[in-house]
């Protein structure tokens, strides 16, 4: 019985601690300087929304300005910037939980991204807008270089 005991809890030490480093991993893969990519993330674009785009003039090409060109950073000590290709900044706070990082505005403002994939050169997220609307982009495509 103690046997038993002793090999239940050392199985639970190594899953839980195999956990932490998956998590402690994730983080540091989170790290730096993410490059949007366009061309990933637009084909991921839902058919009616993009149907709507290209009906009406122009709004392609205002959303490719809006998205081409961005970058996101992930600092260690949890500050966050989005640099826009026009070269407009914001940030905010970043906070990694289980499969999604949630950044927080200086006015309040709350963002949740599910993280669909991580890895040290890829990075997709996919916005929680809460039912606010649906975005022209749901999945959000960066590579690190």
């Amino acid at each position: 019985m103690k046997l038993s005991y002793t090999i239940i809890v050392l199985l639970l030490l190594v899953l839980s601690n195999g956990r932490t480093m998956d998590a402690q991993n994730a983080r540091e893969q989170l790290f730096g300087t993410w490059y949007f990519d366009y061309g990933s993330s637009i084909s991921k674009m839902e058919n009616r929304i993009r149907s709507k785009m290209d009906s009406l003039p122009g709004r392609r090409l205002l959303v490719e300005r809006f998205y081409r060109d961005r970058k996101m950073k992930f600092d260690p000590d949890g500050t966050y910037f989005l640099i826009l290709g026009n070269g407009e900044t914001s940030h905010g706070i970043w906070v990694l939980n289980k499969n999604s990082v949630q950044i927080t505005h200086p006015d309040g403002n709350v963002d949740s991204f599910e993280i669909k994939a991580l890895d040290t050169r890829m990075l997709v997220l996919r916005h929680r807008n809460n039912g606010k609307g649906r975005l022209v982009l749901p999945e959000w495509h960066f590579i690190k270089n």
